[in-house]
């Protein structure tokens, strides 16, 4: 069972009930562990933790993957977060607006910094880089 810190924020990404996703944030000291431990160890961490929170037996799952950030070298275990006071939608709106290059094209940024609802994450990251393409092809006309 993992100790608590800040327990981690859950949320199921994809809305097809024929995916149930579950997505979970682990973080302090719990996160540093997790990162240590296989993918099926970490996820029988988390089915324990379930079960125990809904007092019954919940399905195990089917698949885990662990995001090791703290062992990427480029985050090191950092994702975006927004300043106490500061508006997080309007922010991240204006994080998604492209800019002019001095040729005339659009620089456009995805990521999760970018995302209104799924900041912090890599399904953010991957929807806003999804959100981008679609933008772009529709202003191609959909050609490629």
């Amino acid at each position: 069972m993992l100790r608590t810190c800040h327990w981690p924020f859950t949320s199921n990404p994809i809305t097809n009930p024929s995916q149930a996703i579950l997505s979970c944030f682990v973080s302090c000291a719990n996160a540093a562990h997790i990162e240590t431990l296989s993918n099926s160890a970490a996820g029988g961490i988390i089915h324990r933790t379930l079960t125990s929170w809904f007092g019954v037996e919940t399905p195990a799952p089917k698949a885990v993957h662990v995001t090791r950030w703290a062992q990427d070298e480029l985050s090191r275990g950092s994702y975006s977060h927004m300043v106490t006071g500061i508006s997080d939608v309007a922010h991240r709106e204006e994080f998604q607006k492209p800019v002019l290059n001095r040729f005339g094209g659009l620089l456009r940024f995805a990521g999760e910094h970018t995302s209104r609802s799924h900041f912090a994450t890599v399904h953010g990251a991957l929807l806003s880089g999804w959100r981008e393409a679609d933008d772009i092809l529709g202003k191609m006309g959909g050609e490629m």
